[in-house]
């Protein structure tokens, strides 16, 4: 079990420590303030309400968080062709709980990258109108469920890939461009997804 949490540790740390967490971070939370900046500089009205003016900060969430998990969770197999990934995969663990172990420590960087970004959205709101929506922790929660949905079908793609910087650029390929173009194919023939 020591040997477990060592490689949580360590990967954890190896998230941590790469320019992607470092530039992610602040990123997620400037981008919060967008909205609060728009109306302070009088580039856009001040919305009627913290609701308003919360649903439109959230706006950029979609986008956000599958650049995030695209970023995190791209390379999580892939990255076993490395010279890390060969290090690790020579320790006396099975393949499942390295696996399972590298999973929980992406999660928990996309998790914090999404908090950041959140406690932005909410900051800005209480900057502007003294309160928060009180659904606050509904939309907190909603967030974390959607980013670990992302970062386990990301996972599928550098699965499939022995490059990492291949696997991300595919995840984020299919998930930005490749399912909004289906989407819009279906929309403008008047088909829904069907159930078999």
């Amino acid at each position: 079990m020591a040997g477990v949490k060592d490689i949580f540790y360590y990967n954890t740390l190896f998230y941590v420590r790469t320019k992607r967490f470092q530039i992610m971070l602040p990123l997620a939370v400037l981008i919060s303030f967008i909205n609060t900046f728009l109306v302070d500089f009088h580039v856009v009205t001040k919305p009627a309400s913290a609701f308003l003016f919360t649903e439109a900060n959230l706006g950029y969430s979609e986008i956000l968080f599958i650049l995030i998990a695209s970023m995190f969770a791209g390379d999580l197999v892939s990255r076993d062709f490395s010279k890390e990934g060969l290090f690790i995969l020579t320790q006396p663990f099975n393949r499942e709980k390295i696996f399972a172990v590298k999973f929980l420590s992406s999660i928990l960087a996309v998790v914090l990258v999404v908090l950041a970004y959140l406690a932005g959205s909410f900051a800005s709101t209480f900057i502007l109108y003294h309160s928060i929506i009180p659904t606050w922790w509904e939309i907190v929660g909603i967030s974390i469920v959607g980013i670990i949905s992302l970062v386990s079908f990301v996972s599928l793609f550098s699965a499939s890939v022995k490059s990492p910087t291949v696997s991300i650029t595919i995840s984020i390929f299919v998930l930005l461009i490749g399912f909004p173009l289906v989407q819009s194919i279906m929309g403008d023939l008047n088909k829904e997804p069907s159930s078999l």
